[in-house]
């Protein structure tokens, strides 16, 4: 997860360096390229969790632990088909903050943590481990959408004052 959340923290100086510099087309590519790279990690990720996670874990756990490396490599397989999700999570949580907005993303963080307490919940009598699993993950659909959202309609409030502004120039 670092690559994703070291992206999305160079995400929050790009879109606030050219938020100032009223350069909203170009933070929007920014953003289209930074989607694009965490893409490619994930990909990479997702390629190295279905095919040597098992011999990493070991370098973590006693490779006599088979419970432990079997769980955690389950995990960490599921964990990463959500990934590309999780870096658009990150990614437009830190451009919001980038925007100046600190409030979405705090109440967003918020959201996630509930939600992934109550899928824990809810979701463990009928699914088992596999409910520890998803947990997270159901969390992450669930906001990145909404943190999209709300980038978007920030940068277009943006542009319209800007454009409003220019007119009255």
């Amino acid at each position: 997860m670092q690559p994703l959340i070291s992206i999305a923290i160079a995400d929050t100086t790009f879109v606030s360096q050219n938020l100032g510099a009223a350069q909203y087309q170009r933070i929007r590519e920014g953003m289209k390229k930074s989607i694009v790279i965490a893409l490619i990690w994930v990909i990479i990720v997702i390629l190295i969790s279905y095919t040597c996670i098992d011999v990493l874990i070991t370098l973590l756990v006693d490779a006599s632990q088979k419970e432990v490396i079997s769980l955690s490599a389950f995990y960490t397989r599921v964990m990463s088909l959500f990934y590309f999700v999780l870096a658009i999570l990150f990614i437009y949580r830190n451009g919001l903050q980038g925007l100046g907005n600190g409030k979405i993303p705090i109440v967003s963080s918020t959201i996630e943590m509930i939600t992934k307490t109550a899928a824990t919940f809810l979701l463990i009598p009928y699914t088992g481990y596999l409910g520890v699993a998803l947990a997270e993950p159901i969390a992450w659909c669930f906001m990145a959408p909404v943190l999209c959202i709300f980038f978007y309609k920030d940068i277009r409030k943006r542009e319209q004052i800007l454009s409003e502004n220019s007119k009255q120039s």
